[in-house]
């Protein structure tokens, strides 16, 4: 039997991570986040915005590439530029100067030549398609075709879902063993998905292929061999068969050719396969055929490249008059509204450019949960005559309504993006989700703890408490379904397997010893201890502990070494909750460990906190071997504050920062130093050095490798000292969602 089929795609965007070494002293502006709307000008979270920077369309089309030649209905944009500016920044850092010492042969290739107009050898490298200009762009319907492909997908992952959980349900409690079992029928699953209401014939009728444009900027020297690149890909779609056809038209003067899969011609070709149609007629039905084939022959999908000035582009779609450009600057994507993101940024010349229709990303969106797996399982369980599975098919659809209620806190609008190289790497986002998990818009009161001495990574957010309680009813009905569904299955007769009867052992002891006290501890976490704490968090994390006595670690590096130090901030808004929630928690502790010692026949106590106290503060820990007061995992609080740290002296140290923190940044932020990072591995390298008789007193090799690599250990780390600082802030600003990343270098 013959075989053809037609690959309905369309494409997402595009991942890049720039780094430069240049410093500027400029700081970047922001501006308002939707870019369909009137664009503000630069602002902070503290401070009021200033009036609006707004680019002539035309000023903005010249700086944008070859945004000013596609269409104002392009819905998705991605374009990067200066490619290689950004190689040459790259290489001339220490980083790439250390990574050049240790494989020499990386000096010898890929140096960019051919985009300084060298000469060149035939070969395409990487910097002819990223050297000067890169876009991938797609047109109108866009969103509605991610739609179609998402549900196409959802639904082609049910019925596979499905039909192996029936399958494997079928194998377990039916008359067969699991080897007698026959494997399902691709066209079988086929055939639903076909006849499906939700992604049959009907969808297929709908799904097209969207306008993609993707080009290259080239130069004299490589333009042709970039255009026979995008040639050879084009060339790609002639190993469909006879139903692919040359074609070649001209756009306003440009000359473009590649190929044609016509959906007549394939359907011919099926219709022709006698064994093809009796196969299809058997596992469909010969008026589903019918209306299948007809839908085919409607569709026609074409690959096509050219060069349009000095761009090098690629065209796939439907059909040919969707491969269009702007009749001028101020008529295209880049002259309209949609960018006016941008125009802050515009003299500072963005390395990216990044645009989406708030369309594609709700139906991007659509089904991300786990609610069609749950209806998958629902219907394979259901009716299957061997066991009641009501109470599970409910409890599935709890879970479906409970996710579709979390998710419909989502909101989207426009996304733009925009990279530059300014201080280092930044990178400005505006719009795409409403952040429903923070309280974005609120300033938040613990950004002071950031400021302690060496701290390497910090981060601050208020969450949404509205949020959180959805989140939690969701997760609360996926553990109630899990067990429900473990129990259900440990009562099912499954005949000659081992495993099952292990699974079924060890369900029982846990639901007679465990359940009980399991429930009552995720009952106090998710809510006495969640009511008594506030909504703000502060993450903080240092590099000055002490070093625990590790076994089999000389003491001599214990008492030279630091240590990370980790604690967690919040605040306190009931403290009696607080106390209840710990008088459950060690209830429930001291079952589990009353069954655990008669399992196993010999007594197994509940390790009994210690209490130290200092002024208000009470810290609760556990005296171990192993702990020091800078290394003692532990809680400490009084009325406005509770601290879980890795370190009682960093939790007390914090709590005074707290009293004194009134400030913070909105949304969420993040901070990672890398100065601290440096010093604590430049500390850890020296103290290496300085016992290495000890520390490799058995192992001479190791010795002796050591100390001949210590001089490399030292550049590399010293190669990272353009790196100064990486933030990160996420926040809503005048209604809008704004997102600023900045690697900021020395």
């Amino acid at each position: 039997m013959k075989h053809q089929s037609i690959l309905l795609t369309a494409p997402l965007a595009l991942a890049l991570c720039i780094s430069s070494c240049q410093k500027k002293p400029v700081v970047a502006p922001v501006n308002n986040p939707d870019p369909r709307v009137k664009a503000v000008g630069p602002a902070s979270p503290d401070q009021p915005a200033t009036p609006p920077v707004v680019a002539n369309p035309t000023a903005r089309a010249a700086k944008l590439g070859f945004a000013q030649m596609l269409s104002k209905d392009t819905e998705t944009l991605v374009l990067v530029q200066n490619g290689a500016e950004v190689a040459k920044r790259f290489k001339g850092s220490k980083l790439w100067s250390f990574i050049k010492e240790q494989n020499p042969a990386l000096g010898e290739t890929g140096n960019g030549a051919e985009a300084d107009g060298a000469d060149v050898t035939e070969a395409v490298t990487p910097m002819d398609f990223m050297g000067r200009e890169f876009f991938i762009a797609t047109g109108k319907a866009s969103s509605v075709q991610a739609g179609n492909l998402v549900t196409f997908s959802n639904r082609t992952n049910y019925f596979q879902f499905r039909s192996t959980l029936k399958m494997l349900i079928t194998s377990m409690t039916g008359d067969t063993g699991m080897a007698e079992v026959e494997p399902a029928n691709p066209l079988a699953s086929m055939a639903e998905l076909v006849k499906d209401p939700e992604s049959g014939v009907k969808l297929m009728e709908k799904m097209d292929m969207p306008p993609v444009f993707v080009g290259f900027k080239t130069t004299s020297e490589n333009k042709e061999k970039v255009g026979k690149a995008l040639t050879g890909m084009v060339a790609n779609l002639a190993s469909a068969g006879s139903s692919v056809e040359e074609i070649s038209f001209e756009v306003d003067g440009r000359a473009f050719a590649g190929n044609q899969l016509s959906g007549k011609k394939l359907a011919e070709d099926l219709q022709a396969d006698e064994s093809a149609i009796e196969e299809m007629d058997e596992q469909f039905g010969a008026e589903t055929r019918k209306d299948l084939l007809k839908v085919l022959a409607k569709k026609n999908l074409i690959a096509v490249s050219g060069m349009v000035n000095d761009y090098a582009v690629l065209f796939i779609g439907t059909n040919k008059e969707d491969l269009k450009f702007a009749a001028s600057p101020a008529e295209s994507m880049a002259g309209s509204a949609a960018l006016a993101f941008v125009d802050p940024y515009l003299e500072k010349n963005p390395v990216a450019v990044m645009y989406s229709d708030k369309g594609v990303l709700q139906s991007l969106a659509v089904g991300s949960g786990i609610s069609n797996l749950a209806h998958a399982v629902r219907d394979a369980i259901s009716g299957n005559g061997k066991v009641d599975t009501r109470e599970i098919e409910a409890l599935l659809d709890v879970v479906a309504e409970r996710e579709k209620d979390l998710l419909g806190m989502n909101k989207f609008s426009n996304f733009g993006a925009v990279a530059l190289l300014d201080e280092g790497f930044k990178l400005e986002t505006f719009g795409g989700g409403n952040l429903p998990n923070l309280m974005a818009e609120t300033s938040n009161k613990l950004g002071g703890l950031g400021e302690a001495p060496d701290v390497a990574m910090f981060a601050n957010w208020t969450s949404n408490e509205a949020y959180g309680t959805k989140v939690k009813s969701y997760l609360e009905a996926i553990v109630e379904t899990s067990y429900s569904i473990a129990k259900n299955v440990s009562t099912w007769d499954v005949k000659e397997q081992e495993s099952f009867k292990q699974f079924k052992g060890g369900f029982a002891m846990f639901e007679e010893n465990f359940s009980k006290d399991a429930a009552q501890v995720w009952d106090t976490l998710s809510g006495n201890v969640g009511e008594g704490l506030g909504n703000e968090t502060a993450l903080v994390v240092d590099l000055n502990g002490e070093m625990p006595a590790i076994p089999n670690v000389p003491q001599e590096l214990v008492k030279d070494g630091k240590f990370p130090r980790i604690s967690w901030v919040k605040p306190v808004v009931n403290r009696a909750k607080l106390a209840g929630a710990w008088e459950k928690l060690n209830s429930s502790g001291e079952n589990i460990m009353k069954q655990v010692s008669k399992m196993m026949e010999k007594e197994q106590a509940m390790p009994k906190p210690m209490k130290s106290e200092k002024n208000d503060l009470t810290t609760w820990f556990f005296s171990l071997p192993l702990m020091t007061e800078d290394f003692s995992p532990s809680i400490t609080l009084n009325d406005k504050w509770f601290i879980a740290s890795t370190s009682k002296l960093h939790a007390v140290s914090l709590v005074g920062l707290a009293d004194k923190s009134q400030k913070g940044k909105t949304g969420a932020h993040l901070s990672m130093d890398f100065d601290a990072l440096r010093k604590c591995a430049n500390h850890w390298l020296e103290s290496v050095g300085k016992n290495k008789e000890v520390i490799f007193k058995d192992n001479t090799d190791a010795a002796d490798d050591f100390s001949a690599n210590q001089e490399m250990f030292k550049s590399g780390i010293e190669a990272f000292s353009d790196l100064d600082q990486l933030t990160i802030h996420t926040r809503r600003e005048g209604g809008t969602e704004r997102s600023s990343l900045h690697l900021k270098t020395q």
